[in-house]
């Protein structure tokens, strides 16, 4: 320490002693010194974020003239929110979606306020098969105005077209501004457009026709009426044509056993006797699944071919056409089986609880056995 000062004093004993006792009275005797703090200095780095500039809204030269206000106000039936929101609503009601971008500072766009969206063609055919999403051009929120200018590169005002709500694709874009400033045309266009694209599946779509006579659309009315008539009673005639067929193929089959049989008419006085196989089994065709319908399974008795077989019936039929049934199926598989029994000796039970189901006359819903498992018995 001490050569250090001797070697900056050239050696010089008197002159080390010197500064070294200067540096001893410039320090203060206090072993705890604390330095004062640097002074506190704020920079920026380069390439930090910049504020956005918020854009002024051009303003409007009348609006604070009531009535022209009122003349030039956007439409009360266009859609409120951003476009993924409209574009999923029009999809889910099965409309397409008309997009109208609108710059204040173009007066075609309020034109187009005043002109178009006011007409009462226009206004029915947006309310039966589109939905309007109008924005202004430098609406900066979420999928707003000033997002669609970008995303589909929209350059000029008033810009309106029809977009898919489900591809997200332009359909038609209006670019003839004549158009754009006639109501009646733009309603030519969109009744055009409806009608050359087919409608999308939706609850909401209403095919757009254009406006019609009450002559003509009374007559298309009773034409569309008379061909549904016609239809319903085809048909009726053909479910009748059906029925007596199958009612005939049963009838001949039976005929056809009981002669094979050799059973034969007799008669006695002025009623015709008939053999119990010969007796006219007449049933309905099997009804179709419902909630007045019941599916009952007949097991058979032991020697016939099948086991069991399953049907369907009304829960208003009876147990006697239950039991008709069960006699024509046990005709069909095996006559040689029941030649010396008669249907009156076919009787049903139960199997779970064990009952035997005696009253004929009642209904099948009454006697409590809705899907059911029944058991054919002959009793001797």
């Amino acid at each position: 320490f001490a050569r250090s000062f001797l070697e900056s004093n050239n050696w010089n004993v008197s002159a080390s002693v010197n500064a070294f006792l200067s540096t001893q009275d410039s320090t203060p005797a206090d072993n705890d010194y604390v330095p004062p703090p640097q002074p506190q200095v704020t920079e920026r780095l380069f390439g930090g974020p910049t504020r956005r500039r918020s854009r002024k809204r051009t303003p409007i030269p009348w609006e604070n003239n009531a009535r022209l206000a009122d003349l030039y106000r956007p439409p009360d039936f266009k859609f409120r929110g951003n476009f993924v929101q409209a574009a999923d609503a029009a999809s889910q009601e099965g409309k397409w979606l008309l997009v109208n971008i609108q710059n204040d500072s173009e007066f075609k766009c309020h034109v187009l306020n005043r002109d178009v969206w006011r007409n009462p063609k226009v206004t029915a055919d947006i309310e039966q098969s589109f939905i309007l999403w109008q924005k202004p051009h430098d609406d900066e929120s979420g999928n707003s105005g000033s997002w669609y200018c970008g995303f589909y590169n929209v350059k000029s005002f008033p810009y309106v077209a029809i977009v898919d709500p489900k591809s997200r694709r332009e359909k038609k874009k209006f670019e003839n501004l004549s158009i754009l400033g006639n109501g009646e045309a733009f309603h030519m266009q969109l009744s055009h457009f409806v009608e050359n694209n087919p409608p999308q599946s939706g609850r909401g779509h209403k095919r757009l026709r254009e406006n019609q006579s009450s002559s003509s659309s009374t007559k298309e009315t009773s034409s569309e009426d008379a061909m549904l008539q016609r239809a319903i009673r085809e048909s009726m005639r053909t479910a009748r044509e059906e029925q007596k067929l199958k009612e005939s193929m049963i009838e001949r089959e039976v005929k056809h056993q009981s002669n094979s049989l050799g059973f034969k008419d007799e008669k006695v006085g002025d009623q015709e006797a008939k053999t119990p196989v010969e007796k006219k089994i007449r049933l309905d065709s099997e009804p179709p699944p419902g909630p007045d319908t019941t599916t009952l399974q007949l097991r058979f008795p032991r020697g016939f071919s099948a086991k069991s077989v399953k049907r369907r019936f009304r829960k208003s039929d009876t147990v006697k056409i239950v039991r008709d049934f069960a006699w024509s199926q046990m005709l069909s598989m095996d006559a040689a089986k029941v030649k010396n029994g008669s249907i009156e000796k076919v009787q049903l039970r139960t199997t779970y609880p064990n009952r035997l189901v005696g009253n004929l006359q009642e209904t099948l819903l009454k006697s409590k056995i809705l899907n059911a498992v029944l058991a054919i018995e002959l009793n001797d």
